[in-house]
């Protein structure tokens, strides 16, 4: 056979028919033969990998997080990506001082996290590499390809739940990041309260500070003159460092202050007072990007996937609705 009829056997390109790629297999297996990926990425052939960028992963480790979310998250994209013939690659951002350009190898990237003006997208953008972002890059193209986190509806989920509970004035505390997640729970939550007729009242923190970080938000929300009844903190350690600003302060909560976090993590599960969350569903959003970023690849039509992903988790930071409002 020609060298050209073996290299599309393995590689899945061009017009091979079965019973010789068949054979060409066996053959590959007599001899103990394996394709030289390197080589083959050398020569300008993409390998069968996605890669995938987690942005702010030290960051979180740092402070504490749990990494449950991107744990989460990745190992539903990895089995996913198997079950379909690709392998996922956790990689560093191929834009930033210290990445490897080895990895602009890869079928596509999977990027979560975008930001205002990423460098990554303009870099994917400019080599023509297919990606897609696990929610949408803040004044990004449209065509742009992510999968919603549907930021809006659980902004207001976190938020009603609150209210409808008991509270009268809501806080939020965000991190400082610009992507969507963060931009449109600040967006959402100042139309809600707009609509209620409440004062805005944000206080964002870098998100990596951590606990430390809710803390001193904390504190500047409880210092006001009139302070709220109810915060959601965006991020796990935000939410705890609230909290425990709230004990030190010997508030009690939830009969005082109300607290809910916008994500699920250790941290707010084995807090001192279990705290409500935002449980954003992270498997399922995988399973979705991933199916999304394979009919990209190939040229099919978009999977339509129905709005709903991401549930309310109640715990003893809020209330439950037989309890005295009063209290």
């Amino acid at each position: 056979m020609s060298v050209t009829t073996v290299s599309h056997a393995f590689s899945g390109r061009g017009s091979v028919a079965a019973a010789t790629r068949r054979r060409v297999f066996e053959v590959a297996e007599r001899l103990g033969y394996r394709p030289d990926v390197l080589v083959r990425a050398a020569q300008g052939e993409r390998l069968p990998i996605v890669s995938l960028v987690v942005r702010g992963l030290p960051g979180l480790r740092e402070a504490g997080d749990g990494l449950d979310y991107f744990i989460r998250f990745s190992g539903a994209a990895a089995m996913t990506s198997l079950e379909t013939g690709y392998a996922l690659m956790l990689v560093a951002d191929p834009s930033g001082p210290h990445a490897s350009g080895s990895t602009l190898a890869t079928d596509a990237f999977l990027v979560t996290e975008p930001v205002e003006d990423d460098p990554l997208i303009t870099l994917l953008e400019g080599s023509g590499i297919p990606y897609l972002t696990v929610g949408r890059v803040p004044g990004g193209a449209a065509r742009a390809p992510y999968v919603d986190i549907e930021t809006p509806r659980l902004t207001r989920l976190g938020l009603d739940h609150l209210v409808e509970r008991g509270a009268r004035r809501v806080a939020i505390v965000v991190g400082t990041a610009r992507n969507e997640w963060n931009l449109q729970t600040i967006r959402t939550y100042t139309q809600w309260a707009r609509e209620r007729g409440q004062e805005v009242i944000v206080e964002a923190r870098r998100a990596y500070g951590g606990e430390r970080s809710g803390l001193t938000a904390g504190k500047a929300l409880m210092a006001r003159a009139d302070p709220p009844d109810a915060i959601y903190a965006l991020q796990g350690p935000h939410a705890v460092g609230v909290l425990r600003h709230l004990r030190e302060r010997r508030i009690r909560v939830p009969e005082r202050v109300q607290v809910v976090a916008g994500v699920e993590c250790a941290p707010v599960r084995d807090a001192h007072i279990p705290i409500t969350t935002i449980d954003l569903e992270p498997e399922v959003l995988a399973e979705r990007a991933i199916a999304a970023l394979l009919a990209h690849l190939r040229g099919t039509p978009m999977p339509v996937h129905r709005p709903g992903v991401g549930v309310l988790v109640q715990r003893d930071s809020s209330r439950s609705l037989d309890d005295d409002v009063s209290a």
